[in-house]
């Protein structure tokens, strides 16, 4: 079995915008994609668009995926 590490994976720096990074922190938190719109006064098909540009930025598949990633690369504490 492979022993992956963060470096293996994921970019040295990682560009989210600021709205990402308030997506991101709710998804964290354990938001649903329209909780998170009323937070951010945003439609919903917009925190979709955010989620799909964090997944493939973070390299994950899913939510959690995305979140883990985060942590590992520092983006969330």
């Amino acid at each position: 079995m492979t022993d992956f590490h963060t470096t293996d994976i994921l970019p040295c720096h990682i560009a989210l915008t600021g709205r990402e990074v308030e997506v991101l922190q709710l998804i964290a938190a354990g938001h649903t994609n329209a909780q998170i719109g009323r937070q951010l006064y945003i439609g919903v098909n917009t925190v979709k668009t955010h989620v799909k540009h964090l997944f493939r930025k973070l390299g994950a598949e899913d939510r959690a995926g995305a979140v883990g990633n985060a942590f590992r690369a520092g983006l969330l504490s």
